[in-house]
C-alpha cells in the first residue's frame, strides 16, 4: 500500500476525527481519549526526530512543525483540563479542517 495513501487515511480519519470528538463532546469526552492524545504526541515527536535524523534532513518544515507545534498541542489536549469553551471549539475546528483537507486529498489521489 501506497505511504501517501496510508498518511491521508491516519490524518483525515483517525486524527481529525479524534479532535472533533475532543472538541464537540467537552469535558464528557472519554479520558482514554485524552490520553491517546498523549501517546499520539510522543509517537509524533519521535517518528519525526527519526525522519530528521534518518534522512539527515536539515530544512524539513513539516517534521519541526510536527515537533515544535503539533505534538504540543496534542500534549495539552490530553493533559489540561477543565478548558474553556473557546479552546473546545479552537480544537473542534482543527479537527473540521484536518478531517476535510486530508479526504479532499485523498479524493484526488484516488482520482489520479
Amino acid at each position: 500500500m501506497n505511504k501517501y495513501f496510508n498518511y491521508l487515511i491516519y490524518h483525515g480519519f483517525i486524527i481529525g476525527p479524534l479532535l472533533i470528538y475532543i472538541g464537540g463532546k467537552k469535558e464528557k469526552a472519554n479520558k482514554k481519549i485524552k490520553d491517546l492524545f498523549i501517546l499520539l504526541a510522543l509517537l509524533a515527536i519521535i517518528y519525526h526526530i527519526e525522519i530528521i535524523y534518518r534522512k539527515r534532513l536539515t530544512n524539513s518544515a513539516i517534521n519541526f512543525i510536527h515537533i515544535f507545534i503539533i505534538a504540543p498541542l496534542l500534549l495539552y489536549i490530553g493533559k489540561k483540563d477543565n478548558k474553556s469553551e473557546k479552546e473546545y471549539n479552537i480544537i473542534m475546528i482543527i479537527g473540521l479542517v484536518i478531517t476535510f483537507y486530508f479526504l479532499y486529498n485523498l479524493i484526488e489521489f484516488i482520482r489520479s
